[in-house]
C-alpha cells in the first residue's frame, strides 16, 4: 500500500504524520482524527492562546486553588516529578522568566515564592502569586504521545511523527529496513552528524541556539538561575515516550558537563550531547544504533 502523509501547522509549527500498511480511506480518516487531537490539546496547553485551560490558570495566580480538566492536572503533575527527577533543571513554572526577556532573573528576584504551583488531590491546582507556567518545552512532546496512542489502537503497524523537527516517535519499522533512520545535525545549520536508527521509541533534539530571544540570549533558561544556556550546545534524547524524551533533551542543555549524570536516573532513556568544542558523546545505549555520517552509505 502507498504511504500516507499529512502536513498540518499546528502548535507554532508543522506536523508530519506518515502511515503505512492502511486503506486510503482508513488512514486519511485517522491522520485527520489525529490532527484534531492535537488542534484540541493546543486549545488546551497553549501558552500564547487566551482561552486556553492553561492560559486561564496563569491568570489566577495568586488567587488561591483552581478546578482544571482532569487531564492538564495529570500532566502537571508528572512535570513536578520531571523537576524533581532533574533537580529542577526542567521546570514549567519557569515561565514567569520569559516575561522578564530572560534577563538575569532567578524565581527569588522576580518575586515568585517557590514552589511555584501546589496540586491537589482533588484535581485543584495553586499558583503562588507572579507564577506562569509554559508547557512549551513539553507540549509538542505529549501531543506525539497522544497520536502514538491513538495510532495504536488503531492497530496501525507502522508510522513515523515529526513534530517541528524536534519532537519525534518511530512505530514499529519502515518496509525493508532496520528502523527509522533519523538525520542528527550539528551545532552547525549545514552540519550533520550522523543517523539513529529508531524503532518503537520516542526521539527529541534541543538545540541552545536553534533560537533566540530579541535580546540575543538564547532560548535555553536554566530554570535555577533564571539565566539562558551561555554556551553552543545540543542534546539528542531517545526515550519510550515524547513527553519524557522532549523534557529531558532540554534538562540534558541545562545540565551541560554533567549531562550524563541526569541520564544516568533515567535508565529507560539514552542520549547524545555535542558541547561548545563540537565532540560528540554518546551512552552506551544510543551508540549502538547511532551511524556517523562516515559510515552512511
Amino acid at each position: 500500500m502507498t504511504p500516507l502523509r499529512a502536513i498540518h501547522y499546528v502548535m507554532g509549527t508543522l506536523l508530519d504524520c506518515t502511515l503505512f500498511d492502511l486503506p486510503a480511506e482508513r488512514g486519511r480518516a485517522l491522520l485527520s482524527q489525529g490532527v484534531h487531537e492535537v488542534r484540541r490539546l493546543e486549545r488546551l496547553l497553549s501558552v500564547h492562546a487566551p482561552d486556553s485551560a492553561l492560559s486561564q490558570l496563569n491568570r489566577q495566580a495568586g488567587r488561591g486553588p483552581v478546578q482544571v480538566e482532569p487531564e492538564l492536572w495529570q500532566l502537571l503533575a508528572h512535570c513536578a516529578d520531571l523537576t524533581r527527577q532533574t533537580d529542577g533543571a526542567f521546570d514549567v513554572s519557569a515561565g514567569a522568566l520569559t516575561d522578564h526577556e530572560h534577563t538575569a532573573c532567578s524565581g527569588v528576584l522576580c518575586g515568585v515564592p517557590c514552589p511555584a504551583f501546589c496540586l491537589s488531590a482533588d484535581g485543584r491546582v495553586e499558583l503562588a502569586p507572579g507564577a506562569r507556567l509554559d508547557l512549551g518545552g513539553i507540549g509538542k512532546g505529549y501531543a506525539v504521545d497522544r497520536l502514538i496512542a491513538l495510532f495504536r489502537d488503531a492497530s496501525v503497524p507502522r508510522a513515523c511523527i515529526n513534530f517541528g523537527e524536534s519532537s519525534l516517535y518511530a512505530l514499529g519499522e519502515p518496509p525493508e529496513a532496520r528502523g527509522w533512520p533519523i538525520l542528527v545535525r550539528g551545532l552547525e545549520a549545514e552540519e550533520l552528524l550522523g543517523v539513529l536508527w529508531c524503532t518503537d521509541c520516542a526521539l527529541s533534539t534541543s538545540h541552545s541556539l536553534g533560537r533566540r530571544l530579541a535580546t540575543g540570549a538564547s532560548h535555553i533558561l536554566d530554570p535555577r538561575t533564571g539565566l539562558p544556556v551561555q554556551q553552543a550546545c545540543l542534546s539528542t534524547i531517545v526515550a519510550p515516550s515524547a513527553t519524557l524524551a522532549e523534557a529531558l533533551s532540554t534538562a540534558a542543555l541545562v545540565s551541560g558537563a554533567v549531562w550524563t549524570d541526569l541520564l544516568a536516573r533515567f535508565p529507560e532513556a539514552e542520549g547524545l550531547y555535542v558541547g561548545p568544542d563540537g565532540v560528540l558523546h554518546c551512552t552506551t545505549g544510543l551508540a549502538q544504533r547511532f551511524q556517523p555520517c562516515s559510515e552512511v552509505r
